[in-house]
């Protein structure tokens, strides 16, 4: 269309032109022809090109419709999750308190209780932490501070942390850090997204297992590896874990999560220009890699 439409209006004005020169110069019609002619090529060209331009914007516009409708349905589950899997650590903390004042318990039923009730309050923060950091950076939409961090001044506080929570279900956590390593990250983004895949990584790995954490120089760039034995992620859940579309999951000592740690993983991962991915096989357990830039 572009091309007829291009031929048509230069042999148009070409043939116009040859024209003025056998038909009396300017005392004939040729010239005012060549001039209505030259106009409403230009009337139409530019028509034709708003008519691209428009549905090109509209295209555009119901695309971005579409994807706002499906983040906004992503959303409206989540708070809807949310909603619901907030009510059950309250409601355990609240019958602990009952319990406790109306019974005499023995000191091996009082710890079992206050156990459960711990797991209970820390997958809760966990997720409260999760839920803040992601309602912030929507409603700030701040861009990441990226530089030079040395990765083990961040990853090695991360395991220290966990590494009672670790110890509770006999879990090893076995480290192969280069503590010369840096990267160019966002230290709060980093630290977020590590705390949740060492967290993912015990939550899902069964009593007396193993986790392996390593992070090393590899082709010129940072690598972060966090490697567990555990439950494995199912092939029909694969496609999905970097994705709001939430599911409330359970651990090997029934930890609840709702999935938007992965999500919040992968976000902040491209946020910092890294990249995220894993390998996993049901049974057998799964592989987060980290990869980051050098310089």
């Amino acid at each position: 269309m572009k091309l007829s439409l291009a031929i048509t209006s230069a042999l148009v004005l070409a043939l116009f032109a040859v024209n003025y020169f056998f038909s009396d110069g300017v005392r004939g019609a040729s010239l005012l022809s060549f001039t209505l002619a030259f106009f409403l090529i230009i009337i139409f060209a530019g028509l034709f090109y708003l008519k691209q331009a428009f549905y090109k914007e509209r295209k555009i516009v119901e695309e971005k419709t579409q994807a706002l409708e499906a983040l906004n349905n992503e959303k409206t589950k989540l708070f809807s999750v949310l909603s619901h899997d907030l009510r059950s650590p309250l409601a355990s903390i609240s019958l602990y308190l009952e319990v406790i004042n109306t019974y005499d318990l023995s000191l091996e039923e009082r710890k079992k209780m206050e156990g459960e009730l711990l797991a209970s309050v820390n997958g809760t923060q966990e997720m409260l932490s999760n839920i803040l950091s992601w309602s912030r950076r929507q409603l700030k939409a701040a861009n990441p501070i990226i530089k030079e961090h040395n990765i083990a001044d961040i990853l090695v506080t991360i395991i220290d942390n966990y590494k009672t929570l670790a110890k509770q279900k006999d879990i090893s956590i076995f480290e192969e850090i280069d503590y010369d390593l840096t990267a160019q990250a966002d230290a709060s983004m980093l630290q977020i997204v590590l705390r949740n895949l060492v967290g993912n990584a015990i939550k899902f790995t069964p009593v007396g297992g193993e986790i392996h954490v390593s992070a090393v120089q590899d082709n010129g760039l940072a690598l972060i590896t966090i490697r567990d034995n555990g439950l494995g992620i199912p092939a029909e859940k694969q496609g999905d874990i970097f994705s709001l579309n939430i599911a409330s999951t359970y651990g090997t000592r029934n930890e609840k999560g709702i999935g938007l740690g992965l999500y919040l993983c992968k976000e902040y991962t491209e946020a910092q220009q890294g990249k995220i991915w894993f390998e996993s096989y049901p049974g057998e357990g799964t592989i987060f890699y980290l990869q980051f830039s050098l310089q």
